[in-house]
């Protein structure tokens, strides 16, 4: 009996491997990595294959990956911040789409954060943020949670300031800012967690730390 559950479990994992290969060797890999100019008439099936993602039900430890590429300091310090760090994550732009080089496209979709710095001195906290392209319409917004986990947004946003400036470094109005200055006065305590959000997406995530 026990011999016969081992070979029925063998000849399963066989199956499995066979259903995978299948499934990988008739993906369409010409298109889903093509980097070249293509025919008007091509143009939705290339592009859609070029934005294939592979989606796993259970979750994939990283030791099957070589490299996992961010496309901005901002996002590498998120992945370390999450997931601690590790020699396989790197930077690298060149990577990513840009739209902002494609005419039929609105260069304000590609918007992100590049990098940020915290500033502490005494009590203050200065957090910078260096944004790609200008924000435009974008909406920027902020969360605070307390180290019981308490939500003290409201009372940190009556103290806090901030300043815009352009790529220029010259004060600006907000559609024209490509950095943000959050001036948090006295209002912050160790073990806070601040969180930043782009159109309410998360796109930073830190805990307050003043040294002692």
């Amino acid at each position: 009996m026990i011999k016969i559950l081992y070979f029925l479990m063998e000849m399963l994992q066989i199956l499995i491997l066979v259903i995978l290969f299948d499934f990988f060797n008739n993906m369409d890999w010409k298109y889903i990595f093509h980097n070249t100019w293509f025919n008007p008439e091509e143009r939705n099936y290339i592009i859609n294959k070029r934005q294939a993602e592979l989606l796993s039900k259970k979750s994939v430890s990283l030791k099957y990956l070589k490299k996992i590429i961010f496309r901005s300091n901002a996002d590498f310090r998120q992945a370390i911040r999450v997931w601690g760090k590790n020699n396989i994550f790197c930077v690298n732009e060149k990577y990513f789409s840009k739209k902002d080089k494609l005419p039929i496209t609105d260069w304000r979709y590609n918007n992100y954060i590049d990098d940020y710095d915290m500033i502490y001195s005494f009590n203050n906290l200065n957090l910078i943020i260096y944004f790609k392209k200008p924000l435009k319409d974008y909406t920027i917004s902020l969360g605070v949670l307390d180290i019981c986990g308490q939500d003290k947004t409201s009372l940190v946003m009556d103290k806090l300031k901030y300043n815009l400036t352009n790529k220029y470094g010259i004060n600006c109005e907000w559609g024209d800012s490509t950095k943000i200055n959050f001036n948090f006065c006295n209002n912050l305590s160790n073990g806070d967690i601040i969180y930043i959000y782009i159109n309410g997406v998360p796109c930073i995530e830190e805990t307050i730390m003043y040294k002692k």
